[in-house]
């Protein structure tokens, strides 16, 4: 069975355009942004997450034009938005990610990344 935490959407190009036509306004959740490499696959180098509006952060990054690549996951609450990311920080941190502080709890909220024990340095 597949959890929220689990289902993501496909890999997209990193435009304004896509994003609009792949997140809703005011969604919850966490995204991965990065590039191609020469095979077609996707190499997550910044996992990061909005409890309040992904595609605003997104289109914040797609002006930015750093990364080429987006993958988008909507979630229904915040915490599972925070787990996400934390999910994602701790795959990805070993091989190398362009954004290497620990996720910051939700504000006003008293979760815990399941995946550390920096419990007391968020």
């Amino acid at each position: 069975m597949r959890t929220e935490v689990d289902r993501m959407t496909i890999v997209t190009e990193l435009t304004r355009r896509n994003v609009r036509l792949n997140v809703g306004r005011r969604s919850k959740g966490s995204y991965q942004l990065g590039y191609l490499d020469p095979g077609g696959d996707f190499l997550p180098l910044y996992p990061g997450r909005s409890d309040t509006d992904c595609r605003r952060r997104l289109l914040n990054h797609a002006d930015q034009a750093i990364y080429t690549h987006f993958r988008f996951f909507q979630t229904r609450t915040v915490k599972g938005a925070f787990i996400r990311e934390c999910r994602d920080f701790h795959l990805l941190l070993s091989r190398g990610i362009d954004n290497v502080i620990h996720p910051r709890r939700p504000r006003n909220l008293p979760y815990n990344c399941p995946f550390c024990k920096e419990v007391d340095s968020l």
